[in-house]
């Protein structure tokens, strides 16, 4: 599968936008609140000057006001400043610095976004002070965070696009491997029967050369035997052969593809998984103490995949104890699940094989053993329904104990 690409650099380039934007927004407040602090310092400047007089004193004292224009002037804040006086007979407003503003420029009060200030002397106003404020630094700092906020919704568009694309490729990968492990199952099916089919031929073959030796003998004597007996006996022969056929299983066994969930009796279950090992089992006795009264919970779940963990589990005590000694089942009812301990008399597991018996290709049989997926193929099916299998301790020496749990199905 191809490496995920890295995420972490767009993480970091959304963390440091972020940051930054965070950052200047700062700055941008802390120049406004400077701003509006220099407003109400320079109103406050010519409040205290008391240089606009009284406002029925339609007179000012010009000295005093030019001297505090140019303090104010001189912040850099600052790009126009203009003192108005307010008439107290006609309301009007009439410049006095600079005073030659009002006879130059008449259309001064809409040449500049200025902040208009009302400078007061007790309660009245006596006039206002009209600033043209330089708010450059205020607008780079938000061109700066709108390139920055541009750049962050970018990155995170970016992230979104990469994150459903590594979304839809987890789910190809997904459903490939789903599709890998049924057909893994499937194959460790077909290698199981096909194991089998050797030793099943044996058995087999006896009622099919029964039938080619009667047949034989009735073409060499056609009167020895009556025509009714001979075909009674290749009926026998062919219903064995039939019946032998049925109780393996192999055929559903094999092609079990897309079957479908049933209430499963585990009595039953491990009676099948028995006898579709029964000629790789040699001498080994198969115990299935399972109660087959109806007092075991039924276990929800395709039949022949619950066969297929049995049959392999029995196989290979079979195989590890050479075709003798006993397997054995039994079960008990938890709550919610039941309990299958499955266990044999052989010589046992590996201390250093416990971790990784479930995995897949793990063996102790070597190169010419399994293909090392049973207990793998075991554990997925397992899990799959819901259950978990584990390797058990076993109170004597030897022998192998599987604890299988599953859950029950509702009544």
């Amino acid at each position: 599968m191809r490496a995920a690409p890295a995420r972490w650099p767009f993480v970091m380039a959304v963390i440091l936008s972020a940051v930054a934007i965070a950052t200047l927004l700062w700055l941008r407040n802390r120049i406004v609140r400077e701003e509006e602090a220099f407003l109400s310092y320079a109103q406050r400047l010519y409040e205290l000057s008391g240089s606009l007089l009284r406002p029925e004193n339609d007179s000012v004292r010009f000295a005093e006001i030019e001297s505090v224009a140019r303090s104010i002037e001189e912040r850099e804040l600052v790009r126009r400043l203009v003192v108005v006086k307010i008439s107290r007979h006609t309301g009007r407003e009439h410049t006095v610095y600079p005073y030659w503003l009002g006879a130059k420029e008449s259309g001064w009060a809409e040449s500049a976004p200025w902040r208009v200030l009302d400078i007061a002397s007790g309660s009245a106003v006596t006039g206002r002070l009209y600033i043209d404020v330089d708010s450059s630094n205020r607008r780079a700092i938000d061109l700066t965070a709108g390139a920055f906020s541009l750049l962050l919704v970018a990155c995170l568009g970016i992230l979104v696009t990469r994150q459903r694309g590594k979304d839809a490729e987890l789910g190809r990968v997904r459903s490939e491997l789903e599709d890998r492990k049924a057909e893994v199952i499937r194959l460790e099916r077909l290698a199981l029967a096909g194991q089998l089919s050797a030793n099943i031929l044996h058995d087999l073959k006896k009622p099919v050369l029964n039938i080619r030796h009667e047949a034989q003998d009735a073409a060499s004597h056609p009167d020895a035997v009556p025509r009714g007996d001979l075909l009674r006996l290749v009926g026998e022969q062919t219903e064995l052969f039939l019946s032998m056929l049925r109780d393996l299983g192999i055929e559903q066994f094999v092609r079990a593809e897309g079957e479908e969930a049933e209430f499963c009796d585990l009595a039953e279950i491990v009676d099948r998984a028995f006898a579709l090992v029964k000629y790789e089992s040699g001498n080994a006795v198969m115990e299935n103490r399972i109660a087959a009264d109806g007092s075991m919970p039924l276990v929800l779940a395709p039949p022949h995949r619950l066969v297929l963990v049995f049959s392999n589990l029995a196989i290979n005590a079979c195989q590890a104890m050479n075709g003798e000694g006993r397997i054995t089942v039994s079960a008990s009812a938890l709550e919610g699940k039941i309990a299958i301990d499955f266990s044999d008399d052989g010589p046992g597991v590996p201390e250093d094989f416990r971790d990784r018996a479930f995995q897949p290709f793990a063996t102790t049989r070597g190169e010419s053993g399994g293909t090392g997926l049973g207990l793998y193929i075991c554990a997925s099916i397992v899990s799959e329904l819901g259950g978990s299998i584990r390797l058990a301790r076993t109170e004597k020496p030897g022998g192998a104990a599987f604890r299988i749990e599953l859950p029950a199905a509702p009544p």
